[in-house]
């Protein structure tokens, strides 16, 4: 089986790194963000279900949330202090008892499981990968927000090498 690093070309590495995100995690959705110029964008949607990813988004997650405030593709709160404080989140049961549940999106899709890690190089935010379960609670724990943040760290190196530099 080829790693994330096999490969030097942006959409190769970004696909990579959310289909093994998935793979290590049994996620079933998933969604990288990247910062470009200080701001995070979706770059890369994944879902394990049709075992599909699309890469090369460029969604300016402002520009997202601006739309409405009842965004249903990500929970805009939650990623939001993950990139403020690079600091990871794991929910077991996304559907209660934590400061998330009044997010829009977890309102109303009602996701069972969040995994929320900051992808870092040199104690610099350069992006936030969200995976979720919406069937399954208690999906994720710290050996797969640990699994994700290795597989981040890789990529990063890799998009880095291949002259993807808007992110790192």
């Amino acid at each position: 089986m080829r790693s994330v690093t096999d490969d030097f070309w942006p959409e190769e590495v970004l696909t990579k790194l959310m289909r093994s995100s998935l793979q290590a995690t049994d996620a079933r959705n998933g969604i990288l963000l990247l910062r470009r110029a200080e701001h995070l964008h979706i770059e890369a949607i994944a879902c394990a279900e049709f075992n599909q990813v699309t890469v090369n988004q460029a969604i300016p997650l402002s520009t997202l949330a601006a739309v409405t405030n009842d965004c249903l593709l990500l929970p805009i709160s939650l990623i939001d202090k993950v990139s403020r404080t690079a600091v990871g989140v794991v929910l077991s049961d996304a559907n209660g008892g934590h400061s998330y549940q009044r997010d829009p999106y977890i309102r109303v899709r009602k996701p069972r499981s969040i995994l929320c890690v900051p992808l870092c190089k040199q104690d610099r935010l350069v992006g936030v990968l969200y995976l979720e379960d919406p069937v399954t609670q208690d999906a994720f724990d710290a050996r797969d927000a640990e699994a994700v943040r290795v597989l981040g760290k890789r990529a990063v190196t890799c998009l880095e090498a291949s002259g993807f530099a808007e992110c790192v």
